[in-house]
């Protein structure tokens, strides 16, 4: 009968070389910029350069109609408002 080798699993810690401080922060360092990289790096990549017209507008808010500016707001132009809705 045969007997597979004896393998000592302590033998193999004397060969692996400890880490500094230093290099253990290096490696930390690394990694973390990797994972947030993956993580948040690929939405900014999806965004798409805006082109803007003469009016200032981005030309998508154009198409819609863009922002419009509503009369200045006083008790006149409130009240009419009011009236029109039919708020007494």
């Amino acid at each position: 009968m045969k007997h597979q080798p004896i393998v000592n699993p302590h033998a193999r810690i004397g060969q692996i070389v400890k880490k500094t401080k230093a290099e253990e922060k290096d490696e930390l360092i690394a990694t973390t910029k990797i994972q947030v990289l993956e993580k948040y790096g690929q939405s900014k990549k999806t965004t798409k350069a805006r082109t803007y017209n003469a009016s200032g507008l981005p030309e998508e808010e154009e198409e819609k109609g863009g922002f419009q500016l509503e009369e200045k707001v006083d008790k006149k132009s409130v009240g009419v408002k009011l009236l029109e809705n039919g708020f007494m």
